[in-house]
């Protein structure tokens, strides 16, 4: 009788555990349930809530509160974009609302952001023209650059820049590099072409200064591809640590060209955006790349 007494306890164990198994499957489906109407729920409230805030964003009153939030952020961090965005907000309230009881005020919201606009533009380039008197040319060259992001082609902002950047001593490790450069570029048998050495260096600080500049005036892009073009033009024409600035420069610009060519194109449907994924695909970050990609274009 033993011997059948474990089988016996065991069989009997197995199925109380599987009533308890079951039992629990049973309350965790029903938990399930429950949860999964909870969710329903919530989800049903929240496209009722997002129903309400789509019909109240359609309404005069809430699109004027958006222009005067847009003029704020303006204000609040000057740049050419954001004016543009705060003028074109007014300007469509105007368009969508013309009868409303504050198209007046937006009519002179319209003009005070226009005359704030030049007057930051302008606060900035009289501090660059100040920085400038006083041989202050790296912070002359914020100014204007600043001046030029609030309101591109401001007065001639960017004449000044160039003016600073001629005016700024270059870097000792750049001078070094240019010289070194110079020095191995016009020395043969051991014998050093002066003449032909100070033409090489200025020519070679007239490169590096370019492409300071470049880079300065198409900054927009510094976190974009205009940081990794610029890396790759010094790559280009850098060997056993010395660059050749002039011809980096010239790699740089003619990138920027190529970049604003494909801008244009795009802008005036004359490529399509497959012809331009496939080449932007093919060429980018290949040696200097808008150039390639507008070769590739053949526009």
């Amino acid at each position: 009788m033993k011997k059948y007494l474990l089988p016996i306890l065991l069989i009997l164990l197995w199925g109380c555990g599987n009533k308890q198994l079951e039992s629990e499957n049973y309350t965790l489906s029903e938990n399930n349930n429950k949860l999964q109407k909870q969710v329903e729920h919530l989800n049903s409230k929240i496209d009722s809530l997002y129903n309400v805030i789509i019909e109240l964003k359609k309404t005069p009153n809430f699109y004027y509160e958006e222009c005067l939030i847009a003029i704020d952020s303006a204000e609040l961090n000057p740049s050419n974009k954001l004016f543009s965005e705060a003028i074109k907000k007014l300007e469509d309230f105007l368009n969508k609302y013309p009868s409303h009881e504050n198209s007046s005020s937006v009519k002179n919201l319209i003009n005070n952001v226009n005359d704030s606009w030049s007057t930051l533009a302008d606060e900035s380039y009289k501090k660059g023209i100040n920085s400038f008197k006083n041989n202050n040319y790296l912070k002359a060259k914020e100014y204007f650059s600043e001046a030029l992001i609030i309101k591109p082609g401001y007065k001639d902002s960017e004449e000044f820049i160039k003016k600073a950047i001629e005016a700024m001593p270059l870097p000792e490790d750049v001078m070094r590099n240019i010289n070194k450069y110079c020095e191995e570029d016009n020395t043969k048998r051991g014998e050093l072409n002066e003449s032909g050495f100070n033409f090489c260096v200025d020519r070679q600080k007239d490169g590096y200064k370019e492409f300071k500049h470049l880079m300065d005036k198409n900054k927009e892009h510094s976190s974009g591809w205009l940081s990794e073009l610029s890396q790759v033009c010094i790559k280009l024409y850098t060997k056993k640590g010395i660059t050749d600035w002039g011809m980096a420069a010239f790699q740089l610009r003619y990138n920027i060209d190529s970049y604003e060519n494909v801008v244009y194109a795009r802008k005036n449907g004359m490529i399509t955006d497959a012809a331009f994924k496939n080449c932007a695909t093919k060429w980018w970050m290949n040696q200097a790349m808008w150039g390639l990609i507008e070769d590739c274009l053949d526009i």
